[in-house]
């Protein structure tokens, strides 16, 4: 049976994602020295440039999203947007190592919303709509 508030629910969330991604696949080498200071930051190296890395997300974001609006596998996606969306967020908003009053009050704001869409995507990889 076809629930219509299923369907917007998913619809609302994924364009989160449809649009972020397609921000990141516009504009790849505007986020990524983010990921650059990342690497600097946590002390890591990735095997991929950060541009390329950034384009690969956007795709992966703008795939997701829209698997998940049309109710594609909604669990299984939801899972693998929960792995991209962890580490964006913690690239994207490092309020913790902000000292502005200001910039770190927005950074938090979106961490923290950010958190919350990880915890709608849990929900649908928990209880999905029983498709996978």
């Amino acid at each position: 049976m076809i629930n219509p508030i299923r369907i917007a629910a998913r619809g609302l969330l994924a364009s989160v994602f449809i649009g972020g991604g397609l921000n990141q696949l516009k504009a790849p080498a505007a986020i990524a020295p983010a990921v650059e200071a990342a690497e600097q930051q946590y002390g890591i190296s990735l095997p991929i440039a950060a541009k390329d890395l950034v384009t690969f997300n956007g795709a992966a974001m703008v795939a997701g999203g829209a698997a998940l609006a049309l109710g594609i596998k909604p669990r299984t996606v939801a899972t693998g947007l929960v792995a991209s969306l962890v580490p964006t967020t913690i690239v994207g908003h490092p309020f913790w190592a902000i000292e502005d009053p200001h910039q770190k009050f927005e950074q938090q704001n979106s961490f923290f919303a950010n958190a919350a869409i990880i915890g709608s995507l849990l929900l649908v990889a928990l209880n999905g709509d029983g498709r996978d």
